[in-house]
């Protein structure tokens, strides 16, 4: 498993993500360079198959488990996870109990969050900073340049990766600069750019 320092690294070196939510972007993250990719789409069935594609490719693979068909927000599926690749892989969850159950089981995990209002992002710091602490925070939508400059000034240390909503190069500069470590994405034309 990859040290938190050395993940944080990861991304600040490669900071466009592979966001995997169809075959066609399943086939560019693995015949891409870009070496983190977040799996997003998929069955219970097919994940290890999946997975084990990615990682016979040298990918640093996170699971979305909120969004794999046939997986429930049981912290079950945070054990089965960890079994079945040892760890090898993390996972992306916007459940806190999944976060804290990763926590406990040493799996690496990134907590994604949807900023859609003052109430959810206040919700969101205080878990981090009084609950629990992920390994990174995604933040949603990726545009929300503001939030992600306060996310920042409060975890200062907190790997942080934007998404959702970006639609050009442009975007991408301001995103950064506004304090994210990188940005996940499922456009192939931005990944390719």
């Amino acid at each position: 498993m990859i040290s938190a320092r050395k993940l944080k690294e990861k991304f600040e070196d490669n900071p466009m993500v592979v966001a995997v939510t169809n075959e066609a972007t399943l086939g560019f993250a693995l015949n891409s360079t870009n070496e983190i990719v977040f799996l997003l789409s998929g069955t219970i069935s097919d994940l290890r198959v999946t997975v084990n594609k990615l990682l016979d490719k040298g990918k640093l693979v996170f699971v979305h488990i909120d969004m794999i068909s046939g997986m429930s927000s049981s912290p079950a599926v945070v054990e089965y996870i960890g079994d079945i690749f040892d760890k090898k892989i993390g996972i992306i969850t916007t459940k806190p109990a999944l976060v804290k159950k990763a926590i406990s089981e040493n799996i690496r995990v990134i907590h994604r969050a949807f900023m859609v209002d003052s109430k959810s992002k206040n919700i969101f710091l205080d878990n981090i900073t009084q609950n629990f602490t992920p390994d990174a925070v995604e933040i949603m939508p990726a545009m929300v340049h503001s939030v992600i400059r306060e996310v920042r000034d409060k975890l200062p240390k907190m790997t942080i990766i934007a998404g959702g909503l970006v639609t050009d190069k442009k975007e991408i500069y301001e995103i950064i600069n506004s304090g994210a470590d990188a940005i996940s994405t499922s456009s192939v034309k931005l990944l390719q750019d």
